[in-house]
């Protein structure tokens, strides 16, 4: 910007839709000016290179604040598109360079494909203007709750994921920037059981989360016991015995016949972490007796918990020997 001079503004200057990511935002803002994604981000950073970098978790303050001079729209309501508006909630704030939990990149990361932006096929079908929600970035949320459908993580032609920066826009469709399949076309296949999805989205509200037997635990550290109960169910030695003993019927197991054992839960597709996140969270309720009760069943110790990086016991050891909180006595495993 030159100095005493205001910076001229765009003539596309879309607003924000309800609840739309920022990267989508600044997608349709590009194409409202005749530009793809990559030459606005240059236009914008006087030349800098997009590459497939996640705007919605590493665009700049500086960035929002040209953006906002260009287009009229607060920075600040540019910051809330953004996945770090859950900083402090989801995960500690200083972690935004790393691997959030449940906030995967999209495209790639740490080489391997990251299937970080969801979509529902049906909402997409149904806007006048298609746009990426920011609540689809969030990893526990696998389903549409308003057309009561998994979300789609992938094209529905060639299995690649989401970049919604890459992604072909039209004015009514949404196409892969690999093959041109159009994503409202993704199959939609009906989802049951919200109530895990709610009690996570629900969670995100509150500064402390109250687990029965323990007490109130700050929200980054609830978000990361759940995510380790999920490692647990989902990958390992002792993922298939705690799945049958978490089951409430051979029919409720049956679900999980074609799930695989994987120890990275971030390569799920959205049924199965459906499936699997609800079944962690089962180990929640009537904390930690369940959790044991399970364990002890599963034919798991204690000892063999430790040995591993997903101990949620030693995650709230931790928060206790930080005298971030005194442990209730139910705390100590029968194991």
């Amino acid at each position: 910007m030159n100095a005493g001079r205001p910076t001229p503004l765009w003539p596309g200057r879309p607003r924000p839709l309800p609840g739309e990511t920022f990267s989508s935002w600044f997608s349709r803002t590009a194409w409202s000016n005749g530009l793809t994604p990559a030459e606005l981000y240059g236009v914008a950073t006087s030349g800098a290179q997009i590459h497939s970098r996640d705007l919605d978790r590493l665009a700049e303050r500086s960035l929002l604040i040209r953006l906002s001079a260009a287009t009229g729209i607060s920075a600040d309501i540019l910051a809330d598109a953004m996945v770090t508006r859950w900083a402090g909630h989801l995960y500690d704030a200083e972690e935004r360079h790393i691997r959030l939990p449940w906030l995967p990149s999209v495209g790639t990361e740490r080489t391997r494909p990251s299937f970080g932006q969801q979509f529902c096929p049906l909402c997409l079908a149904e806007d006048p203007v298609p746009y990426f929600r920011l609540g689809w970035r969030l990893y526990f949320v696998t389903a549409c709750r308003r057309h009561r459908v998994h979300l789609c993580d992938r094209c529905p032609g060639c299995g690649e994921p989401i970049q919604p920066l890459k992604t072909i826009r039209t004015r009514t469709d949404l196409e892969c920037h690999k093959c041109g399949s159009k994503l409202m076309a993704a199959p939609a296949a009906p989802a049951e059981d919200f109530f895990t999805q709610a009690r996570l989205l629900t969670a995100t509200g509150q500064d402390e989360i109250d687990l029965p037997g323990y007490g109130p635990i700050r929200q980054p550290l609830f978000f990361e016991l759940v995510l380790r109960l999920l490692r647990l169910v989902a990958g390992g030695s002792f993922a298939r015995a705690l799945r049958a003993q978490l089951a409430e019927s051979a029919d409720d197991l049956s679900q999980f016949a074609d799930i695989p054992i994987r120890a990275d839960p971030y390569q799920f597709e959205p049924r199965q972490r459906h499936l699997l996140i609800a079944l962690a969270a089962r180990m929640l309720d009537d904390w930690p007796l369940r959790f044991h009760a399970t364990c002890k069943a599963a034919d798991v110790s204690r000892w063999q918990l430790e040995r591993t990086s997903r101990s949620p016991m030693t995650l709230l050891k931790k928060d206790c020997h930080d005298g971030k909180h005194q442990p209730n006595i139910a705390m100590i495993s029968p194991n």
